[in-house]
């Protein structure tokens, strides 16, 4: 089983759509892929059309229920472990204790698990850290959001120097990549430059997700984007970065 965290601290730069839609990308290659949501917001929970639930992640960091109790399947082949607003009080869950996450993701069988995370560096997002074979990167193409990757990579070598060897970076994703936009353009020249070893290439390319209308209305609809316009721009940079999963 691999566990895959979609981390950064930072909003807004397509975390949930990463989870998603690798996630659904995944699970039709014939993969058993389970979707851990752990952000209060639930957006990766209702996002995949999850809404009436009796229980969820909090019951499962709080001991009250088994994971198979938990678990929801959808449509999509995605199963998923679906967030709350109790997670609002994860910090009250996680005093002296360690990694609860863990314990309960080792009961379950699995080729992928994925990991949408919220932005933040709370309680469960450092445990996610601790414990997550790797990382996968989104940033959207701004300049404060690269001052924040290069943060949160000295984050990151801290965490593997220290509480997790085996974590590794999978790679850094450009997202919401508008095409004829000289300043993202710029701002991907500056990754390559800075975190080139880092980025999905495809030949002389970096791989990059592009902004597209299409995603928003996916989940307008509860569907990742690649049930939804299958042909889209979006729906195959997310096959193509499967294939370097």
């Amino acid at each position: 089983m691999e566990i895959i965290a979609i981390v950064n601290p930072k909003g807004g730069v397509g975390k949930t759509t990463t989870a998603i839609n690798l996630a659904a990308v995944l699970a039709e290659r014939g993969k058993r892929v389970l979707l851990v949501d752990t952000d209060f917001q639930m957006h990766a929970t209702t996002s995949l059309g999850v809404r009436k639930i009796e229980y969820n992640l909090f019951h499962l960091l709080k001991k009250i229920k088994h994971p198979n109790e938990v678990i929801v399947k959808t449509p999509f082949k995605i199963d998923v472990i679906p967030s709350s607003l109790g997670l609002l009080k994860v910090d009250e869950i996680y005093l002296n204790k360690n990694s609860i996450l863990e314990d309960v993701l080792r009961e379950i069988e699995y080729d992928y698990v994925i990991i949408d995370t919220p932005p933040s560096l709370n309680p469960l997002n450092i445990d996610v850290l601790k414990f997550a074979d790797n990382i996968l990167i989104p940033i959207q193409a701004n300049v404060f959001s690269l001052e924040s990757l290069k943060m949160f990579l000295s984050t990151i070598s801290l965490f593997k120097a220290t509480a997790n060897q085996k974590l590794k970076i999978k790679g850094i994703l450009p997202t919401i990549f508008i095409r004829n936009s000289n300043f993202s353009k710029q701002i991907l020249q500056d990754l390559k430059r800075d975190f080139g070893d880092k980025l999905f290439w495809e030949r002389d390319e970096v791989l990059v997700i592009p902004k597209s209308l299409k995603v928003e209305e996916a989940v307008s609809f509860c569907k990742p984007i690649i049930y939804y316009d299958n042909s889209n721009i979006v729906s195959k940079a997310y096959r193509r970065l499967v294939d370097f999963i």
